[in-house]
């Protein structure tokens, strides 16, 4: 079935394309703000106190038993909203806010800091936005010039402070993030000109900057990059031409090679979905694609050749993320109707 509406002012064709670089006019009710009951339950997943105020395109990062979430779009407003969750008590505490607003970004967390890291902060009305991003690459020019950005900023939970750190090489939305070996990896996403990128960047804590070491097998945008201690897996997302896919593939960052098809693929290609490495493997959920919003949840255990179904996350939604911590899964942003709990996933 599809069903055409309009979120943030972008067209989108049976709900797939959650986004994005959208208008300032909400055209979806906002409903269950506050929707929370501790034993509550959707499913297996049992809901938990929601963000302060609904967004999506946001980010989320474990430090201890703290979970730290930044940025993203609640459909009127980009936002520099820097928050802490407290899984034990479900208590939301605001902190100091970004330096800059931003959301489709990424963030990592490296030696126990925060890094917000690129994104997107100017909120212009395009329709069709994934359409003309796919086209061989390329979004149409940016007319004003504005919009994706290379900055930088790191979050010191000892000090309560942020402080600039060096930009990336290239203005990044979209892009995927990972800390491995004592540095951040930044892969793909969208320039400026809103040009889909293959390249990667590493940032070196030592040398406090950052460096392209290579490329993506092909350009990707708003897939996930995760870690196994090892090595990178780059797992779906929306390729150059419109294709969103399941595949993983590994990068070994002291070869710089890849293995393409590393790990079996997603059983059906997804962008602007969660994931997490956790003790039982990869788990997936969420996302978007031209079937619509995902509610499926998978996990992937190692040394199978075979996904497992997880309890579906209903309704579904994308532009969320997923933190694995000792005591479960917490899944962070609203669906398309702006229910705004916080769900979470025991294993």
């Amino acid at each position: 079935m599809t069903n055409a509406i309009r979120i943030s002012g972008v067209s989108v064709l049976g709900l797939s394309s959650l986004l994005l670089i959208g208008a300032c006019q909400t055209t979806l009710p906002l409903r269950n703000q506050t929707n929370f009951t501790q034993q509550q339950t959707q499913g297996d997943w049992q809901v938990q106190k929601g963000t302060p105020q609904p967004r999506y395109n946001l980010q989320a990062n474990a430090i201890g038993n703290a979970i730290y979430v930044t940025g993203g779009f609640n459909d009127q407003d980009i936002l520099e909203t820097f928050e802490r969750f407290d899984p034990q008590t479900q208590t939301w505490t605001a902190l100091p806010m970004m330096p800059v607003p931003r959301y489709i970004h990424t963030a990592s967390v490296l030696n126990q800091q925060v890094y917000a890291i690129g994104g997107y902060n100017f909120a212009q009305k395009t329709d069709n936005l994934i359409q003309s991003f796919s086209q061989a690459g390329a979004l149409q020019p940016n007319p004003v010039g504005r919009g994706a950005i290379k900055q930088v900023d790191r979050f010191d939970p000892q000090t309560g402070q942020w402080s600039a750190v060096a930009p990336l090489q290239t203005e990044r939305f979209m892009a995927m993030s990972e800390t491995l070996g004592g540095k951040i990896y930044v892969a793909g996403g969208g320039d400026l000109q809103r040009r889909m990128l293959d390249s990667i960047e590493a940032y070196d804590p030592k040398t406090q900057q950052w460096q392209v070491i290579g490329k993506l097998p092909v350009a990707r945008a708003w897939g996930q990059l995760l870690s196994d201690g090892q090595s990178l897996f780059l797992i779906g997302g929306l390729n150059a031409g419109g294709i969103y896919t399941g595949q993983i593939d590994r990068y070994d960052t002291k070869t710089g090679k890849w293995q393409l098809n590393a790990l079996p693929p997603l059983p059906e290609g997804r962008a602007g979905f969660a994931a997490a490495w956790t003790a039982q493997g990869i788990v997936v959920t969420g996302g978007t694609n031209p079937n619509g919003f995902q509610q499926q949840t998978l996990l992937l255990k190692p040394g199978e050749s075979q996904w497992q179904n997880l309890p579906d996350l209903v309704p579904g939604r994308a532009g969320l993320d997923l933190v694995a911590t000792p005591n479960g899964l917490y899944a962070f942003g609203t669906d398309a109707w702006y229910t705004n709990n916080t769900l979470k996933l025991d294993l």
